[in-house]
């Protein structure tokens, strides 16, 4: 799994991510989600979270920082992954290495093309 660390604000994510992780004592490393599914009972599951769930955490955290609930309407976890794959392809990351992190294949009419 391949994360930015730093992202798009001046604060540094990955580092708070890392110390939201042990708050809770969720598990990471391999097979392990880096965003599990929260379950009914308040704990976490070992499934990821579905890009569903995602966006529905995901707009009000950026209407927090500023956007508003019109700009995030359709907003989710997918454009976070056209994004970094379009950023990967203006870097000169080759079209290969975008379809794995995209988890996609290279065909004609790959996506890995299309984010690009």
């Amino acid at each position: 799994m391949v994360a930015r660390v730093q992202g798009l604000h001046e604060e540094c994510w990955g580092l708070h991510w890392f110390k939201c992780i042990n708050l809770p004592k969720l598990e990471i490393g391999d097979k392990k989600p880096l965003l599990p599914a929260p379950n009914p009972s308040g704990g976490w599951q070992q499934l990821p979270i579905t890009p569903e769930a995602g966006g529905v955490w995901l707009r009000p955290l950026l209407t927090q920082v500023g956007a508003s609930k019109e700009q995030v309407a359709h907003y989710g976890t997918h454009r976070c992954k056209a994004t970094t794959l379009s950023w990967l392809a203006k870097a000169g990351v080759d079209l290969q290495t975008r379809a794995l992190l995209g988890y996609r294949s290279v065909g004609k009419s790959s996506t890995a093309l299309i984010f690009g």
